[in-house]
């Protein structure tokens, strides 16, 4: 019996330790081929015809480039902001962004889902212009809003609310239509319903849809820093540091970028699964 329990525990370890062991081992693989890839193609091993791969930086080098451009340096009289600050405003502008599309879009997308009337105001303008990329969206912000910094913040907004208000409507729509009648037969109203049922059985939805808007928000606003002309952001920084040939520090940017997303995608996961834990 003793025995039993010994192999019980040590496969229990075995498997909390499995995940994150194969998760780095992935990490360090992708790595091993992209030295090899790059190295090989530098020593003229092989050549693919219209790929300058000898031209990427290798890990080594991408990681003194994101050792190199982390602070703000002042060369002569020219600043070159680090990209701890080009982080910092990206995501500043995301959580703007974010912050009104929550405001906007849940309150609608809880209108569309119960309500009828509101369903067939607003339902076909929203998919008719969810499927216009936040991209296609950067000549209108140039032209029509004034104020430059309000321009990628207009961009990220126009991605993260469809998201939202679409997994609003599914988890409204998606309400067991037996908790209602059983609310409306114990005498409940419209409005008690709508914040004792339906909001906390669509929670789960909305906040996928939270998850989802934000992260293609975080990735509008480095297009949107790419084409709009910011001066500052992550998005800038990357298009900058590969205009003028830094390819070690674009690249470092890059992965930047992604290790933040990375973040934002579990912070938003962690809070789900703490604060619905019905789910």
């Amino acid at each position: 019996m003793e025995i039993n329990k010994i192999k019980t525990t040590i496969l229990q370890q075995t498997k909390k330790f499995r995940s994150p062991l194969l998760k780095t081992l992935s990490i360090l693989l992708l790595i091993l081929v992209w030295h090899v890839l790059v190295t090989t193609a530098r020593a003229g091993i092989y050549d693919i015809p219209g790929f300058g791969i000898s031209s990427l930086p290798t890990p080594i080098e991408t990681w003194h480039g994101f050792i190199d451009s982390l602070f703000t340096q002042q060369i002569g009289p020219i600043t070159r902001y680090g990209t701890i600050l080009h982080i910092s405003y990206s995501l500043g502008r995301v959580l703007i962004a974010f912050m009104i599309a929550l405001t906007i879009g849940i309150p609608l997308g809880l209108a569309i889902g119960y309500s009828p009337t509101a369903n067939n105001m607003f339902n076909p303008s929203v998919h008719l212009i969810r499927n216009i990329p936040p991209i296609a969206w950067i000549p209108i912000a140039i032209f029509l809003i004034g104020i430059g910094w309000l321009r990628p913040i207009f961009i990220v907004f126009i991605g993260v609310i469809f998201p939202l208000i679409l997994n609003t409507v599914y988890g409204v729509q998606s309400v067991d239509k037996r908790l209602i009648e059983i609310a409306k037969t114990l005498g409940a109203s419209k409005l008690q319903i709508l914040q004792k049922v339906i909001i906390p059985s669509a929670l789960p939805s909305i906040v996928n849809g939270m998850k989802i808007g934000i992260g293609i928000g975080w990735m509008t606003i480095v297009a949107a820093e790419m084409l709009i002309e910011s001066r500052i952001g992550i998005g800038y920084f990357i298009w900058e540091r590969g205009r003028i040939g830094q390819y070690p520090q674009m690249v470092a940017g890059m992965i930047m970028t992604g290790i933040v997303g990375l973040t934002i995608s579990k912070a938003i996961e962690e809070t789900k699964n703490k604060v619905i834990k019905w789910q």
